[in-house]
């Protein structure tokens, strides 16, 4: 169970704990400051250029900017991290999460007294075991893969306990409660013009934007160093390009940790993109290769930890868990990753000439198409016909109904009370800010992607290890919405922008590779491996409303005998399994919940 704080309000008065099994906040990433009637609470890091003072106590930081600038300058703090303000003499709590939603803030009443925290543990400790919410369970299902680390909405898996968005702000006072949606930072971008012919054939005017944007991603590594860093390192442009900029940046030698697939077909030649880096800068990297094979998806699934709600990412905690391992052992503070590089420089092909079709740029669109089949193993034509039954589908009654087929083992009285194929359709566009088109979706949909990252925070429970995504910085999500879909592909060149900005570091094998590693076989093949265990699962959860596990055990055989199925189907696989897993869990998760300790803090220590 992971250690963090909460805050109980009453009529009288307002108490502020840590929780967890031990007392030593420098390995919790909590800090606390006081002064007067203030309280604050911090759990996380924040990412701020005056970060000598946020890093020794983020909560103070916190408080000089409130001080200044009042609740307007806390939503512009960059970081991961969550807090609570606690005015003692009006007896009132502010509260809110980083734009990206680092880490979870939950909110639960009993009419008497309100209680705050980073964990839903808490809750049930305090206020006994929470019916589990069906509404919760329906969206969770609906996400459209398994990129998400929490589901976008204000519910939870327990009835009546509320999370906090992180485009919200929760503030109470004794008894009364309010949640103030935050002001878009994207409602102010203005989008990039295309320039004159000769700029654009020249190639002059992706070199200046990849200029821009190796600038702010420079920012935003020096921001987000602390400590021993380590970087992980795929072989993409992405986590490449990061790890390379970093060790420019910073000037030391950088860790850098690559997960191998040597016995994968899909995934054993990026050991070439990897080995050319080590080639080109073998002097100034200490690296290593971790041999995953054997660490598939779905191994050791009835090892895997207690989480609070269920995630996608419990299927392959096993690779996770090794990753950990290692960098403890490396005493690494901060490991860098290259998520969100793809969602803000890369576009669908089909959803962007959709687009354009809609914009009635028929001659245009077949243009851009013929680019991407320089690009893809499909041809330009087949590109264009897809986008085009895209775009007419899209608009007729037939799609909205067929869209993301229902999950056929689901209970057919539960997918029709919760309406699951119109979730589905919802959840496809949804994220926490408003947006209007279908790129400014694909962007801010990394928010979702990322906000509570398990990972972040197991890391930062076990050895002070960070996990941070420099991609993922405010100034550079709002740079890349300016920038439009037509320069982010170029003829035979994925992610032309990414392709300039780290053109004089990235070695020129990556630069011009033109395939990406496939997964599928790994899941595939972890499914197939644990088939007995996961198949135990199934049947075990018969007394669950949700599903049919003799329908669910039918579509695991379709798997394991190497039927055609869908990979829209075994993300949903992976989605109910994931709960199954939790549902099995949730006695262990109580009596946990019930062996854990408080820690007055406030009105006591900070005394």
């Amino acid at each position: 169970m992971y250690n963090g704080f909460h805050v109980i309000s009453t009529e009288k008065n307002v108490d502020i704990f840590i929780h967890g099994k031990d007392k030593v906040l420098q390995d919790t990433n909590i800090s606390f400051f006081k002064n007067n009637n203030i309280v604050i609470c911090t759990i996380g890091r924040l990412y701020v250029e005056d970060n000598k003072i946020s890093q020794i106590n983020a909560s103070k930081y916190i408080y000089i900017v409130y001080e200044k600038s009042g609740i307007d300058g806390l939503i512009k703090i960059q970081g991961d991290f969550a807090f609570a303000l606690i005015n003692q003499q009006s007896i009132s709590i502010t509260a809110m999460r980083d734009i990206i939603g680092g880490y979870p803030l939950y909110w639960y009443t009993n009419g008497e007294q309100i209680i705050l925290t980073t964990n839903l543990s808490v809750i049930l400790r305090k206020f006994g075991k929470q019916r589990v919410n069906n509404e919760y369970i329906a969206d969770f299902l609906s996400l459209p893969h398994c990129g998400f680390a929490e589901v976008p909405t204000d519910k939870t898996i327990f009835e009546n306990v509320n999370r906090i968005l992180p485009n919200q702000i929760f503030r109470s006072h004794k008894k009364n409660i309010e949640i103030i949606k935050k002001p878009s930072p994207f409602s102010d971008f203005v989008m990039q013009d295309i320039p004159s012919k000769g700029a654009l054939e020249s190639g002059s005017y992706i070199y200046k934007l990849g200029e821009e944007v190796t600038e702010i991603l420079t920012n935003s590594i020096k921001l987000r160093a602390f400590g021993i860093t380590a970087s992980h390192l795929s072989g993409g442009y992405d986590s490449t390009g990061i790890s390379l900029l970093s060790r420019k940046i910073l000037k030391t030698n950088i860790l850098t940790i690559s997960q191998v697939y040597p016995f994968f077909q899909g995934l054993k030649r990026e050991i070439e993109f990897i080995n050319s880096v080590f080639e080109e800068y073998q002097d100034i990297f200490s690296y290593c290769y971790l041999l995953a094979d054997k660490f598939k998806d779905f191994s050791n699934l009835d090892s895997t930890p207690i989480l609070e709600e269920p995630s996608p990412c419990i299927t392959s905690w096993k690779i996770r868990e090794v990753t950990l391992k290692l960098l403890q052992s490396n005493n690494i503070n901060t490991l860098f990753m290259g998520i969100g590089g793809d969602e803000l420089f890369n576009v669908m092909s089909t959803s962007y000439i959709e687009s354009l079709l809609a914009e009635k740029k028929i001659s245009f669109a077949w243009a851009e198409a013929k680019k991407f089949g320089l690009l893809k193993a499909r041809t330009g034509l087949l590109i264009f016909l897809e986008s085009l039954s895209l775009f007419l589908s899209s608009r007729s009654r037939l799609w909205h109904q067929l869209l993301l087929t229902p999950i056929p083992w689901l209970n057919k009285e539960f997918a029709e009370t919760y309406s699951i194929s119109l979730r589905c359709y919802r959840m496809l566009k949804v994220n926490y800010w408003s947006s209007d088109s279908n790129q400014q979706y694909r962007i801010l949909n990394t928010f979702v992607g990322q906000a509570g990252h398990v990972l972040r925070w197991k890391f930062a429970q076990s050895g002070s290890t960070h996990v941070t995504f420099p991609f993922l910085d405010l100034n550079l999500i709002r740079y890349s919405m300016t920038i439009p879909d037509y320069f982010r592909v170029n003829r035979g060149q994925e992610k032309p922008i990414l392709a300039a900005a780290f053109k004089d570091i990235l070695p020129k094998k990556i630069i011009n590779r033109r395939t990406r590693g496939s997964f599928l076989e790994l899941v595939l093949r972890g499914i197939n491996e644990n088939y007995e265990l996961i198949k135990t699962i199934i049947l075990d959860s018969d007394s669950h409303n949700f599903i049919s596990p003799s329908k669910m055990v039918q579509y695991l055989d379709n798997i394991y005998h190497g039927k055609t199925v869908s990979m829209d189907l075994i993300d949903k696989f992976c989605l109910t399994l994931a709960i199954l897993i939790w549902y099995d869990r949730t006695s262990v998760m109580y009596s946990e919940a019930l062996s854990q300790v408080d820690f007055l803090v406030f009105p006591n220590s900070l005394e």
